[in-house]
């Protein structure tokens, strides 16, 4: 069954809905030849920690790309139908199995994180709209060279207080790591988290830093 995505040129103007599959394809290739590539996915990317400050990552399948890495538990390219917080719980519930409610701003943040039992429901909120993402792919075939592909993303940042059931078949396991911890593991051994990873947490760590000191005063 085909799945139809939303693709944006360089200049963020919307292009037309493609196969993924073919997308990739034509990414992979574009690349090859010409060391770049001039159009993007719609995508929302998901970081998600607990109350106490850890971040949920999961270490992808040898059967995946990117394999035996760590990545954030939750991405995907959001439908041609769907708004970017539909697509986000959508993807929370299928992925996780949790259930997930998006705040509008801050103030609805802070208000849900008071009413809504985190043991049940995460609470997200979006944080950032990039719309040139990089990513780059170590494919499934070892003998295949890496290559780049880019996603105008939405992201969020998720908070969740118990246990999820992965329900992945792109992932092995998963782990819950103080962020400050997880940024020294990054810098010393980055090998290991994919790129992407690597540079939300670069790019966002102290917007989730100064989120934890407003909402539950740790830094």
């Amino acid at each position: 069954m085909k799945e139809e995505i939303v693709i944006y040129d360089r200049e963020w103007m919307l292009l037309w809905t493609v196969d993924r599959k073919q997308f990739i394809e034509e990414q992979k290739e574009e690349f090859m030849k010409c060391s770049g590539v001039t159009r993007a996915a719609w995508s929302i990317w998901v970081l998600m920690m607990d109350t106490a400050k850890r971040i949920r990552l999961v270490k992808r399948w040898n059967t995946s790309e990117c394999s035996f890495v760590f990545d954030k538990a939750v991405w995907w390219h959001a439908r041609p139908w769907e708004s970017p917080d539909v697509t986000a719980m959508r993807e929370v519930w299928e992925e996780l199995w949790i259930k997930s409610v998006v705040a509008s701003d801050e103030n609805e943040f802070s208000t849900l994180l008071k009413k809504v039992d985190l043991n049940k429901v995460a609470v997200l909120q979006i944080i950032d709209h990039d719309k040139w993402l990089r990513a780059m792919i170590n494919p499934k075939n070892e003998d295949d060279p890496p290559y780049e592909r880019r996603f105008n993303a939405t992201i969020f940042f998720a908070i969740y207080d118990w246990k999820f059931r992965l329900d992945n078949l792109e992932a092995v396991s998963h782990e819950s790591i103080d962020l400050d911890r997880v940024i020294d593991m990054i810098n010393s051994e980055p090998e290991k988290y994919t790129s992407w990873l690597q540079d939300l947490i670069a790019k966002y760590s102290w917007k989730m830093n100064q989120l934890f000191k407003v909402h539950f005063d740790l830094m």
